[in-house]
């Protein structure tokens, strides 16, 4: 049954594959049938031929025989590779390539505090928190002279403690941006296009000229949009663009080697906490500094 099946699939490759080279260069299938083949061919054969589908539809001569040609040969390498699956359904190791034993499975490192030095280093180097957090914690061991498990509780409580220290107003920029964003996302579509709200927001704030034909003539919302529109679009274009601006602006901060706020707020809170614990190496203290979460 299995191996019928892989000729099957390879059958269906060289269908696919001969059907396109003859969509390529002639006039089939009509254009009125295409919507009716693209649908079948999209059931049939699913989202990873879609490439093939526009090729097939669209005629697009030698390029669009090169290009199904490709993609009914991937197909049909996909069919091929499956011949190293046995009967059961389970794949078969290739001889060539060793596997690892079950004494090897059960030597790997499982928890970050299993990693050898050189492993934790090359892990901290690109950023992992909790590899810079086992470095730092192997740190307190080595200057404190103390087991894994009291090293731990130190930095979860006396360390982690002082680098939160001013945490509420650092991250104040973040909160006020968070919800600046949460208020202006979830009120732009309602003060835009709901009659109620746009009307409610104009008598209070922009008194702007009710329409000659009173609110009622706002049947749709497309009326009322293009009603609100006139004090809506500077109020969301301008936001647009300072977003935009601000942006711009902090790309060239960085291409310059100037810190924005968070890389500047990080880098003070890093030189910070080396200073209190100056006993430690100020690296390993820095990088677990800069990798901590602000809570």
């Amino acid at each position: 049954m299995a191996e019928r099946s892989q000729w099957h699939s390879l059958a269906s490759a060289v269908a696919v594959t001969a059907a396109a080279a003859v969509a390529a260069w002639s006039r089939w299938p009509p254009r009125a049938c295409r919507p009716a083949a693209l649908s079948f061919l999209l059931v049939r054969y699913g989202g990873f031929d879609i490439f093939f589908i526009v090729i097939m539809l669209s005629r697009t001569s030698i390029f669009g025989v090169r290009v199904a040609l490709v993609m009914g040969g991937r197909r049909a390498m996909s069919a091929a590779s499956s011949s190293s699956t046995s009967t059961s359904g389970t794949t078969t190791p290739d001889p060539t390539f060793k596997t690892p034993t079950i004494a090897e499975a059960r030597a790997q490192a499982r928890r970050f505090r299993e990693l050898p030095n050189d492993v934790l280093f090359s892990l901290a180097v690109s950023g992992d928190y909790n590899a810079r957090k086992e470095r730092f914690i192997r740190e307190i061991m080595r200057v404190d002279n103390i087991d894994w498990v009291s090293a731990k509780i130190k930095i979860e409580t006396t360390i982690n403690a002082k680098n939160d220290q001013f945490a509420w107003l650092v991250t104040l920029p973040y909160r006020v941006g968070l919800t600046a964003g949460v208020v202006g996302a979830v009120s732009a579509v309602p003060l835009v296009f709901h009659r109620p709200t746009a009307a409610w927001f104009n008598e209070n704030f922009v008194h702007e000229a009710l329409p000659d034909d009173g609110l009622e003539s706002l049947d749709t919302v497309w009326k009322v949009g293009n009603w609100t529109w006139g004090w809506m679009e500077p109020y969301l274009g301008t936001a647009s663009f300072v977003l935009l601006g601000l942006q711009f602006a902090r790309i060239h901060m960085q291409r310059l080697h100037l810190q924005p706020y968070t890389e500047r707020v990080l880098s003070w809170r890093a030189r910070r906490l080396a200073k209190t614990f100056p006993q430690y190496e100020s690296r390993i203290v820095m990088d677990f500094s800069k990798a901590d979460p602000w809570h």
